[in-house]
């Protein structure tokens, strides 16, 4: 077992954005603008193929990791804490905790989704 100097414990998520219109609001996501709501698989589907064509940013994301992440760019020996799906969000979280120079020994990998977010942001910067 390795020691660190810090260890971030959190839920690894996956951050999705993207710049649409309102018509894209109204016809691809439900809720209302400048709201909240969770979404399953099937309704996450349908928003990203609604985003075909479009710059989709993915960032890791969760508040521990993004820390955790700062420290590592740093240069602090830290690590992070949690649970992860065994999918390409993942995969990606992890590596991204890799090349900031995070240790992933205790990223628990099991069967299932990553967390996500998805940040759809109109003209008006309204997200």
């Amino acid at each position: 077992m390795s020691e660190f100097r810090i260890i971030g414990a959190g839920s690894p998520l996956v951050d999705y954005s993207a710049a649409v219109d309102d018509g894209f609001l109204s016809r691809c996501v439900p809720g209302c603008k400048g709201g909240t709501i969770h979404i399953g698989h099937k309704e996450r589907e349908q928003i990203f193929a609604g985003l075909s064509g479009k710059e989709l940013l993915r960032t890791p994301g969760g508040a521990a990791a993004n820390t955790i992440s700062a420290l590592g760019k740093l240069g602090v020996d830290c690590a992070f804490f949690g649970k992860a799906g065994v999918d390409d969000d993942g995969d990606f979280f992890y590596q991204e905790l890799l090349d900031s120079g995070v240790s992933a020994e205790y990223l628990i990998r099991a069967p299932g989704e990553t967390g996500y977010c998805i940040s759809l942001v109109t003209p008006d910067a309204e997200r």
